[in-house]
């Protein structure tokens, strides 16, 4: 998994980009703290496209599909995303 955006693990209270913001302040370390959040972990995810993968293996598992099998899904949902709107799903 990636986690962007990245710091330098050897100097890990530098900013990944040019700012004024004085080290020290309150400031600097929310910034710190937001470079170093890790996504991956901490965010919450839909478990729809997560979970395709334990289905799939379930299927050729049990032998109901093939690798070289395709599926094609035309239906578009849209769910509420809160403070950004609609989105696709």
């Amino acid at each position: 998994m990636v986690n962007a955006p990245e710091f330098d693990l050897n100097n890990p209270f530098q900013l990944n980009y040019e700012s004024d913001i004085r080290k020290g302040t309150k400031k600097y370390q929310n910034e710190l703290n937001k470079m170093w959040r890790n996504q991956c972990i901490n965010d919450t995810y839909e478990p729809g496209s997560t979970f395709k993968i334990v289905t799939a293996a379930a299927a050729l598992e049990e032998g109901v599909v093939k690798l070289q099998d395709s599926f094609y899904c035309p239906d578009i949902r849209l769910l509420m995303t809160g403070e950004s709107g609609w989105k696709n799903h």
